[in-house]
């Protein structure tokens, strides 16, 4: 895959752009430059018309940025270049998060106090961490506690978070709600609801 770094002017946004980009998702797009630079290409016909890329190209022209990364594809038929459009946008969509890991390493964020992540907000990853915090700072104040103990602080911690859940189930995620409900199992279910078709996508 060859790259090109040509100048953002000469870039075409497509007439058709599937996505639409909310000024919060432009927002976390430039924190997320700032923090890593260009971390993908914008994708671009033989015309510098965008295939993919038109969130981060607004980003980059709100930053200033003279020359971007390109990725170009030549002679595709128009309806390829649609197809391509289409599938990157819904192709990204149909993942989901694996809950378990990513609290693990927010865990580990949090240990270098460094949760200044784009696309999430501080505030809210502290309260997912809250639990977790007050399990260690017990331990840490009393000292050694059997297993037994530590069980039974957890279960306690576990039962007020219950109760706090019955009466606040969602918090704020850039322009996204997070909402959360205690599953079969016991475990905590965290996700968010498609705004386009109301799907429970679990993160």
């Amino acid at each position: 895959m060859k790259l090109e770094n040509i100048e953002i002017e000469k870039l075409i946004p497509a007439e058709c752009n599937v996505r639409n980009h909310s000024e919060e998702q432009i927002k976390e797009m430039i924190r997320s430059v700032e923090q890593f630079g260009q971390i993908r290409p914008i994708i671009v016909d033989e015309k510098n018309i965008l295939i993919a890329g038109h969130g981060l190209l607004l980003a980059l022209k709100k930053m200033k940025w003279k020359k971007v990364n390109v990725l170009r594809l030549n002679n595709l038929s128009q309806n390829k270049k649609y197809k391509l459009m289409l599938a990157d946008n819904k192709i990204y969509d149909m993942g989901t998060g694996n809950t378990s890991n990513i609290m693990t390493i927010l865990e580990q964020l949090n240990k270098s106090n460094d949760l200044d992540i784009p696309g999430f907000e501080v505030e809210i990853l502290l309260d997912l961490l809250s639990d977790t915090k007050d399990i260690d700072e017990i331990i840490n104040n009393y000292g050694k506690v059997s297993d037994e103990k530590s069980e039974e602080i957890k279960d306690n911690i576990e039962e007020q978070h219950q109760r706090k859940s019955a009466d606040q189930t969602e918090m704020r995620l850039t322009n996204q709600n997070i909402k959360w409900e205690i599953g079969e199992d016991g475990e905590r279910i965290i996700f968010i609801l498609c705004p386009d078709c109301g799907t429970k996508i679990c993160l």
